[in-house]
Order: structure tokens, then C-alpha cells, then sequence
């Protein structure tokens, strides 16, 4: 997973910044609709149906409020340096935000079914990873993105040239989630050739 985004960390910035200094910035949006119907297509074709057809039914008021919460954030952020940290737009974004995640939070606590199971949730494994994650790509895609809005304001670069300074952060990315890759499956059948251990399947 890790070299996957890292691959992806280092060809959207370079498609995007392709595409806004040929045929216009709207293009890094739209090439998404081709890709994805793409993906659903072949999804469609080549994943097979499960047996059990029992499957739990898709909450859309905690899709919605998930959906909304990340909106409300990211586009709070985004406008922070037009309007101002404590700007009318802004703390309204941010407050549609917390609403729609406490929204989320009510709706998993009060579902029969809910979207991520309550036990998970008290999971200390899973909260810590969770948010390690976050904060991680938090900080890793933000750096991207606010390092090619810099590139391009205060540096003069064009649009396809700011989407490739940034590759040298990518490719660390990638190797060192390659080479940690590497490690954990390396100790793994180590651990399994001990003594007293189950083997690794051949």
C-alpha cells in the first residue's frame, strides 16, 4: 500500500501539472471520470458475485455525514488563506464539519448495523493506527499540495515542473515502505522457521 500511494504521491502531481499547462486545470478533475468508470466496469466483469447474498445494507445518512465532514474540513482549510483563519467562511466550514462527524459518531452508536463495529472502535490497535494514518498522510499529502502552490506563487514555476519537485519526498516514501515491507515479511519467515513454530506455506 505504502508504494502504491507513493507511486500515486508522485504521477498525480506530474499529470495534474501536465495537463493544467496544456489543455487547463479543470482536466486534473476531469481525467478522474473516464479513470473511474473504467474501474467500475471491469470491477463489474471480472469480480464475482458472493454465494451468500446476505449483505448488510449501505447506511447513506453515515456515507452522508462522513462525506460531509471531510468536506467541511478540507474546504475550510483551503480557504483559510483567501478569508482568514477566523474568517465567517471559514469557522462555518469547520462547524459544519464537527457537526457532520458528530452526526456520524451519534449514528454509529445508535445504528443496529453500524458502518465500523462499535467493539473495533474501542479497539486500542485499531484507534492508534487509525490515527497515525491520518496524521501521516495528513501531513504528507498536505506538504505536496501546499509545496506545489509554492513552487508555482513564489518560485515561478510552471504548473508541470512544481509537479515534479516534490519527487524526492515520494520516492523516500516509497522506499522506505518497500524496504519496511521487505523487513516485516523477512522477520515473519524467520519467526515461522523456529523451533516450536508453525512454517510458512510453500
Amino acid at each position: 500500500m505504502g508504494s502504491i500511494a507513493g507511486v500515486a504521491a508522485t504521477a498525480g502531481p506530474l499529470i495534474s501539472g501536465v495537463l493544467t499547462s496544456t489543455v487547463g486545470w479543470r482536466w486534473a478533475f476531469a481525467i478522474n471520470l473516464p479513470i473511474g468508470g473504467l474501474c467500475v466496469a471491469l470491477t463489474l466483469r471480472q469480480v464475482r458475485h458472493p454465494a451468500d447474498r446476505s449483505s448488510r445494507p449501505i447506511d447513506g445518512l453515515a456515507q452522508a455525514s462522513v462525506l460531509t465532514a471531510v468536506v467541511g474540513f478540507i474546504g475550510g482549510l483551503n480557504e483559510v488563506g483567501r478569508f482568514g483563519l477566523f474568517s465567517p467562511v471559514v469557522i462555518g466550514a469547520f462547524l459544519v464539519s464537527l457537526l457532520a462527524a458528530g452526526l456520524f459518531a451519534l449514528r454509529q452508536r445508535l445504528s443496529p448495523i453500524p458502518t465500523i463495529p462499535l467493539p473495533m472502535m474501542a479497539s486500542r490497535a485499531f484507534t492508534g493506527g487509525t490515527l497515525i494514518g491520518f496524521l501521516f498522510n495528513f501531513g504528507f499529502y498536505g506538504m505536496i499540495f501546499a509545496a506545489s502552490v509554492f513552487f508555482q506563487q513564489h518560485n515561478g514555476l510552471s504548473p508541470a515542473l512544481a509537479g515534479i519537485a516534490p519527487r524526492p519526498a515520494a520516492a523516500v516514501t516509497m522506499t522506505a515502505a518497500t524496504t519496511g515491507y521487505a523487513g516485516t515479511a523477512s522477520a515473519a519467515l524467520n519467526t515461522s522457521d523456529r523451533p516450536g513454530q508453525p512454517r510458512a506455506s510453500q
